[in-house]
């Protein structure tokens, strides 16, 4: 067995855990005799490490390491390097045309990090992203409103698209479908999140983007079936990154605030259907904390199995206070069903989510109030946590 670490956005190093290779053969046919012994090779990220002895159950962090930008947005790529981008690096423009390459082989010495810039890239800020089938990533959407950018791995070199999208997509929400076609879903005019106070209003202005659309043949196509109040509109911010995944019947499964949906991109002939899944939960509450909103975080752990957790609240201005609460959602029925699991030991608005090797899910940071909360200073959270879906139980970590 190898201790294996979890690399996050910002250059910490996270919780461990453990993976093995496991050699299915018949006892008579292998023998100690016939093994052989695979060498660890050094790893960087390990050099200067002093493990605590409650590592194994608890986790560990590193110090802290320097990093060219605010890893806004970070993707693994398929040779395991990892790509950052969405902000500059001196941190006083929100230019998200600037990308950083890391090689994890190369530790944080000199000559790990390869930061290019180009100001013909679509500006990345709050954008979504995701791989082709040809293997180059698209991103999409974020200050560069209706605009594309291919980024191609091999050679860490981009072109902006020359199509662009429908409609502004400033928080978008991408995925892929099954046949490969990636679909874009939610985002609005950028800065224009104030709009779930005046949801007539920002529909009559035309801020939130309400119509889906899929890439298909070099171009974008709207689904001007699924055109949707109830997934995408303004109320409750409910077009700011809505949760969604693809579910085991092929459609897409999404969460947005308050509701649940299901979309079939192949409906109406190819245009499109959003119908509702139910209501989620109330709206997010300044008494009674929810995970709604797109403040929380949610991961599908299993197929058909979604953990939502923390939240409460559309954006980072709302003054809101933290959700502790967590929710299964399992979809592999159709309808979906919620069982509420015990709640996180803190509140947590905008933690990240990670499905680790073993199927459980380790959460990491967060704070407990809106960043403009007027009332009460927003602490971040320093402990991370690990859910067991076996058990539904929390494990406090480093």
């Amino acid at each position: 067995m190898t201790m294996v670490n979890n690399k996050n956005n910002f250059g910490l190093w996270a919780l461990p855990f453990i993976a093995c290779l496991c050699l299915h053969a018949h006892a008579d046919i292998v023998s100690p005799e016939s093994w052989v012994q695979i060498p660890v090779p050094d790893d960087p990220v390990f050099e200067n490490l002093t493990i605590p002895a409650d590592a194994a159950t608890k986790g560990m962090w590193s110090g802290v390491k320097s990093w060219p930008m605010n890893g806004l947005h970070a993707v693994l790529l398929p040779d395991g390097r990892v790509l950052t981008f969405g902000t500059s690096p001196n941190g006083a423009s929100q230019d998200g045309r600037y990308y950083d390459l890391w090689d994890p082989a190369l530790g944080f010495g000199s000559g790990a990090h390869d930061t290019i810039f180009s100001s013909s890239r679509e500006d990345s800020f709050c954008a979504a992203a995701v791989y082709l089938p040809d293997g180059t990533m698209m991103i999409s959407g974020g200050n560069g409103s209706d605009t594309s950018t291919i980024y191609e791995p091999v050679n860490h070199s981009s072109f902006t698209s020359a199509v662009s999208m429908a409609e502004a997509r400033w928080y978008p929400t991408l995925l892929t479908l099954p046949d490969g076609r990636p679909i874009i879903m939610g985002g609005m005019v950028p800065y224009t999140e104030s709009m779930a106070n005046q949801p007539e209003q920002a529909i009559a202005n035309g801020w939130p983007s309400m119509t889906p659309e899929i890439f298909e043949n070099g171009q974008w196509r709207s689904l001007f079936g699924a055109n949707s109040r109830l997934a995408f509109g303004p109320d409750y911010l409910r077009t700011s990154y809505p949760r969604a995944w693809v579910a085991p019947d092929g459609r897409v499964f999404g969460i947005s605030a308050d509701q649940m949906w299901y979309l079939d991109p192949n409906a109406n002939d190819d245009l499109g259907e959003v119908i509702s899944a139910g209501v989620f939960k109330g709206p997010y509450s300044a008494n009674s904390p929810v995970n709604v909103g797109a403040t929380n975080t949610a991961v599908m752990y299993a197929p058909g199995k979604i953990l939502q957790v923390g939240g409460n609240g559309g954006f980072n201005g709302d003054e809101l206070p933290g959700s502790d609460m967590a929710t299964v959602i399992d979809i592999n029925g159709g309808a979906p069903v919620l069982t509420e699991q015990t709640p996180m030991n803190y509140p947590r608005r905008y933690p990240n989510s990670v499905v680790l090797a073993d199927g459980k899910v380790v959460i990491t940071g967060g704070a407990t109030y809106g960043n403009d909360y007027s009332g009460q200073p927003a602490d971040p959270v320093f402990a991370a946590e690990i859910w067991n879906p076996g058990t539904g139980a929390w494990t406090l970590g480093a």
